[in-house]
C-alpha cells in the first residue's frame, strides 16, 4: 500500500549524514527483514543495557545496514541498497536510528503522551539506539 505525502511527513525521522529520512510504521514486507535482525542484535550485542561498539563485528554491522535500509524503503521504495551504502552515515547515527525503527515495527508499543502502556518500561530498557565505546 502506498503512503500519502501526509503520512510520510508525519512519520518519525532518523538522521543520517545530516539528512532526515521518514520511517513510517513498517508493514510485513519490511517487518520480515527488520524484526528478526533486531531481535538477534539485541540478544548478541547488549552489554550493560547498551549496544557496545566493541561487540559489533562485520556481520552485525551488515545486519544494521539491512535494518536501516529496509526501514527507509517503506517511505522511499526506490532507494537501492547500493545507494544506501554510499550515504554519508556515521556508525553512531545508524545505531541511534534503531530505536525509532524498533518503535515503527510495533515491537515497542506506543501510547498517547502521558498514558502508560503495560510493558513500556521493559521495552524502553531494550538495548536499542545507545552507543558505548567502552566496556
Amino acid at each position: 500500500m502506498s503512503l500519502t505525502p501526509q503520512e510520510i511527513e508525519a512519520a518519525p525521522k532518523i538522521t543520517l549524514g545530516g539528512k532526515e529520512y521518514p520511517i513510517p510504521l513498517l508493514v510485513p514486507r519490511q517487518q520480515r527483514v527488520v524484526i528478526p535482525r533486531l531481535l538477534q542484535l539485541f540478544k548478541d550485542v547488549s552489554a550493560g543495557g547498551q549496544i557496545s561498539m566493541t561487540n559489533l563485528d562485520t556481520a552485525k554491522f551488515n545486519d544494521i545496514y539491512e535494518i536501516v535500509h529496509t526501514a527507509i524503503t517503506r517511505a522511499q521504495p526506490e532507494m537501492k541498497f547500493e545507494e544506501f551504502l554510499d550515504l554519508d552515515a556515521a556508525p553512531s547515527e545508524l545505531i541511534a536510528s534503531l530505536n525509532t525503527i524498533a518503535r515503527q515495527t510495533g515491537l515497542i508499543k506506543q501510547a498517547a503522551p502521558g498514558v502508560s502502556v503495560p510493558g513500556e518500561a521493559a521495552a524502553a530498557s531494550l538495548p536499542i539506539g545507545t552507543v558505548s565505546s567502552q566496556e
